[in-house]
Formats: structure tokens, C-alpha cells, sequence
């Protein structure tokens, strides 16, 4: 071999890692693509199935992942959300109970729990609105 060619065939570490990495992933990609055309009831496999299998196995594992209906509740119930739903609760019973055994003074001294419970409850709201729009 000529210096040139050697060379050119050389890879960084990085590409060295790369093509080590995909050795094993075309392993399984193929293996998909032929578990795809056998559910097909073909024999040979063909290009739409090596793209579906890499579209299957793209990150290294299948892709999207399923998740349950409480799993996508909890991913967006943060804990700031928890806090101010605990507190707006908090509130609005201490509110509750002024108005409901108070007598006639309780309706105006509990009117600053029933505002704090209002301002928690909209935190409730903004914060569970933020964590689904940010996808968290």
C-alpha cells in the first residue's frame, strides 16, 4: 500500500468507536428487517424493511416506548405542583372551616385563606400547564 492510502483508510478514535458501535446494531437491525419480511411472508428482505427496522431501533431501543395512562399523568405532575395543591387544599379547609363554624365574624377573617387557596389553585393550574407544554 501506498503512504496516501494509508492514510486515508487511518480513523480517529471517535469513528473508530462509531463503526464499533454500529457493528453490533447492524446485527440487529438485519435480524428486524428479516423478522419483518418473514411477518410479510417474504423470504428476501428489501429495503423497507431495513428502514422500518431502523426506524423501530433507531436510538438502540425500540422507539416510541408505550407508556401507560398513569405514566403520562405522572411525568407531568411536577414537584412544585404537588406542593401548591397541598397547600391550596390546606388553605381552602382552613377557609372552609371559618366559613362553616365561624359564625358571623368567620366570613371576614377567613377571607384571606380563601384568597391564598385561589392563588395556589391557579399555581396548581400554571405549573401542571408548564410541565405538559415542556414535555417533561
Amino acid at each position: 500500500m501506498s503512504e496516501s492510502t494509508q492514510s486515508e483508510n487511518k480513523l480517529t478514535p471517535g469513528e473508530e468507536y462509531i463503526n464499533d458501535y454500529f457493528k453490533g446494531l447492524t446485527a440487529v437491525i438485519n435480524g428486524r428487517a428479516l423478522a419483518i419480511a418473514q411477518e410479510q411472508g417474504r423470504k428476501d428482505v428489501q429495503a423497507r424493511d431495513v428502514a422500518q427496522a431502523c426506524s423501530e431501533i433507531a436510538p438502540g431501543s425500540p422507539f416510541p416506548k408505550e407508556q401507560t395512562f398513569w405514566q403520562r399523568i405522572g411525568s407531568t405532575i411536577t414537584g412544585i405542583t404537588l406542593i401548591s395543591a397541598i397547600l391550596a387544599i390546606v388553605f381552602g379547609g382552613i377557609g372552609f372551616a371559618g366559613l362553616r363554624w365561624g359564625g358571623a365574624q368567620g366570613a371576614e377573617s377567613v377571607k384571606a385563606f380563601i384568597d391564598i387557596a385561589q392563588i395556589f389553585a391557579g399555581a396548581v393550574v400554571g405549573s401542571t400547564g408548564a410541565a405538559a407544554i415542556s414535555g417533561k
